[in-house]
């Protein structure tokens, strides 16, 4: 890789912020090149999770359910929006080809099979 490796941001209590230093180096499995970096030294964690406990939570309730839906539906329109970097994120992780990742594949996957016979519980 002949650029810098980028350092990632974690996303705590409503806003971007940068971890000191370099804790963990995210490789290339297959290359072993360096992808990125990211830390959560000096981040305040147990802040973050008081406040997605506080104002995660108390905004979920304050939502009906057609709410939440339109909601998931966003978040579902993002991944879909941003695919093509998602299939090049499999493929620098895990070496897979387009076609053999899951995240990759332009058609779902075909549902479960049927139980042959109905579960004890």
């Amino acid at each position: 890789m002949s650029s810098a490796p980028e350092n990632l941001e974690s996303y705590l209590s409503g806003r971007w912020l940068r971890g000191e230093g370099v804790e963990t180096r995210l490789v290339d499995p297959v290359k072993g090149d360096e992808l990125a970096t990211v830390s959560a030294k000096g981040l305040d964690l147990k802040g973050a999770l008081e406040f997605a406990r506080s104002e995660g939570q108390r905004g979920l309730r304050n939502l009906s359910y057609a709410e939440r839906g339109k909601l998931v539906g966003a978040v579902a329109d993002v991944l879909v929006a941003n695919r093509a970097r998602y299939e090049d994120m499999a493929i620098a992780n895990s070496g897979n080809t387009k076609g053999s990742s899951p995240a990759c594949r332009s058609s779902p996957s075909p549902p479960p099979r049927p139980r042959s016979s109905p579960t004890p519980w």
